[in-house]
Parts: C-alpha cells; structure tokens; sequence
C-alpha cells in the first residue's frame, strides 16, 4: 500500500502548473527546502484516466476544483511540514480515512466529512515528506477509491518484478526527473538513469541506469544513446558487450551531429563528450570537445557547463584557468548541479580561481550532500580537521 501512496504522490503531479499558491501552500512558498506547486481542474482533466497502477485520477477531475502539493526535500523541512500539517488537521477537525506505518513508512488520508472536501495525503520517508490538498466535492469512497491497489499491483510485488522498484523514494532532482521521465520524457529519462548512477536523490541501483538509459536511447536521444553505450561497456545493469557499446556510441554521435548542428544544446553536449572521450572510434580530440561543451555552457545546459569547468580546471583543451573553472562550475551549481557544487565547495576550501572562504565552501558542499553526493558528505564529516 506504501507504493500506491508514492505512486499517487507522482501521478498528481503530472502537469503542474506555476499559478499561485494559496492557502495551506501559500505559508511554504519561496522557502528554501519545499516545492510548493498547484493544479487546476484543467490540468486535472488532462492527465491519464488510468496507469498502469489503474489509479483512476483523470477519471475523478470533474469532483476537483483544484490541487496544492507541498513537498519537503531534507529530513528538517519535513519535520516542519508534518508538525504544519497536524496542527491543521487537529485544528479542523479532519476524520482520518486510512493511516498505514509499514517500516518506518508513514502514509495518512484525512478528510472532512459534509461540504467540500479536503483531503491530506501526509507521506512520511526518510529524506521526504510530501502534502496533497485537494480541494472539491469528492466523497470518501471517492478518496479510497483512487487508493485501492490492484490485482495487478499485488501480483507485480509478489513476482518482484523490476516495475515494483520503479519508483523508490526520489527527493529533489531525482524526483522532479521521474516525474516528467515516467511520461516520456526521454531527457528526464537520461537525467534519471545518472541520478541511479551516482545516488543523487535515490538509492544507487545499476539495474535502474540501465532501464532508464535504454528508455531514453530507444526514442533515439543521444545522451540517452550515449548512456546505454557506457552501460554495454561497463557492464553496469546489464553483460558487458562492446560491439552494442560501439554501435550505440557510433548512433549518438549521428544522432547527436545532426541536432547539435541545430542547436540542440543537449545534443552539443554529447558531442563533447565523444571528442573527449575518442568513443565509438571517433578520435579524441579536446580541443574540439571544449567548443562543443562551450556551445551547450552558454545555452545554460549544467552537465556542459560542469564539463567545461573541469577542462578549465585541468587545462585539457584549453589553456589552464583557474576563474573560468569556478564561473562554469558556479552556472551549473546555482542550476542545482551536485557534482559542480561540490568543485565550487572544493574551489572555496582551496582558493582556487576564487578568494578562499570556508563558510562558503561548507554552503555548498551542503548543498551537493543534501542531493546524496558522496564526496562531499564525506568531507562535511571532516570539518574542523585541516583543509
């Protein structure tokens, strides 16, 4: 039952919209640690009468005026979104529906009986909390209805089968990229496949980089074709085969010339990488690599923007400069980029192309371990020791 409260969590949040947050959500919004988002009855309509879990939401849009879903990214906003949340529900008098604790995983359903109904899904993780006010004239069978898991569901957990751990707690990034990744979405599938492979925002799972990464490159994507490759070559999540690496590589670089020519800067990216690398036969050339990552950078694209800072950095492709490094690492950092907010980290603690702060470099190597990356929590445990 956790799992179809998870699922129904991620469903509602399928086409959001960025209108103004009112009422319960209002007192969250802007505040750093919460996502904060609202979803109109046109929206409602919009999304899937069923899925694959047969939560029937888009079947009950007529019953709803509009949604409010708050989310927590860190074990401390949650804490306060949950004890907001009570104090709520205690105040108004709300009848709890269902309430399951199953592990440490907490999920509750609270409405009010007569009138329109406001209906709180409180579920309680590890690293996330997330709120869903509805706000309309659905009844309580309506509420159990859209919760009841199905044969389907049931026989899916008892085969174990790879759908089951489709959707594990995600926070921040990794949660935004399942949402829009679950829907197609073949970057955010790409996008996906790297959070499971570094542990940003999920656990660790290769089996699950390899899913997400042949989703992506089956739409022809060339990152995501770029990923599978790395996948047949590593072995990670699947037998390690470098005639299907070559050949996926071989296709990302087509694929990838042909929109990067356009202007693709996802695409300009992958470029950059295969001359950085020399993949798929291509001859490594960084010189040629810093240009196509330069390209990609400066439409804003993070992973580029990391990737050029590296090459800053090192002085691979480009003369060594220390201030570029920290400008490309900064640009991807304030895009919410783990990995380059930990090199700003480590840029602070050095002093390095910037003027050296310790405060500063704690800031954001905090903001690189909130995400689950694992350097920096490693030398977040450290402080105090010499730099």
């Amino acid at each position: 039952m956790k799992r179809t409260f998870l699922i129904l969590i991620l469903m509602l949040a399928v086409g959001m919209t960025a209108s103004a947050q009112e009422s319960f959500s209002k007192q969250f919004k802007g505040e750093e640690g919460y996502s904060c988002v609202t979803i109109g009855k046109a929206a409602m309509k919009m999304m899937p009468a069923q899925s694959k879990t047969n939560l029937k939401i888009g079947s009950i849009a007529d019953k709803v005026d509009r949604l409010e879903i708050v989310s927590a990214s860190t074990p401390q906003t949650a804490e306060k979104l949950a004890k907001v949340c009570n104090k709520w529900i205690e105040k108004d008098n709300f009848e709890s529906v269902i309430d399951v604790d199953e592990g440490g995983q907490q999920a509750s359903i609270y409405a009010k009986t007569g009138g329109d109904q406001n209906v709180f899904l409180l579920l309680a993780q590890d690293k996330e909390t997330s709120v869903v006010i509805i706000y309309g004239s659905m009844t309580i069978d309506d509420i159990k209805g859209i919760t009841n898991p199905t044969p389907q569901e049931a026989q899916e957990k008892k085969q174990g089968s790879i759908v089951e751990s489709l959707a594990p707690p995600l926070y921040g990034k990794a949660r935004d990229f399942y949402l829009l990744a679950r829907d197609g979405d073949p970057e955010a599938q790409y996008q996906l496949a790297s959070c499971y492979h570094s542990g940003y925002g999920v656990e660790e799972n290769d089996s699950l980089v390899f899913v997400w990464a042949k989703k992506s490159a089956e739409q022809n994507y060339p990152a995501g074709l770029y990923f599978l490759a790395f996948c047949y070559e590593t072995g990670k999540g699947c037998s390690a085969n470098m005639g299907n690496a070559n050949a996926l590589y071989k296709k990302a670089y087509d694929r990838a010339t042909m929109r990067a020519n356009g202007g693709d800067p996802s695409a300009q990216f992958v470029l950059g990488k295969i001359f950085d690398y020399g993949n798929g036969g291509v001859k490594q050339n960084q010189e040629v690599a810093v240009r196509w990552y330069t390209r990609a950078a400066e439409q804003g694209y993070p992973g580029a923007q990391f990737n050029l800072g590296n090459c800053y950095q090192l002085g691979e492709g480009v003369k060594e400069d220390k201030s570029q490094a920290v400008y490309w690492y900064r640009q991807a950092a304030l895009q919410g980029d783990a990995d380059s907010q930990y090199m700003l980290g480590l840029c602070y603690a050095s002093g390095e192309g910037v003027t050296k702060s310790t405060p500063k470099a704690i800031e954001w190597l905090q903001k690189s371990s909130q995400q689950g990356h694992k350097l920096a929590r490693d030398i977040l445990l450290r402080i105090g020791e010499s730099w």
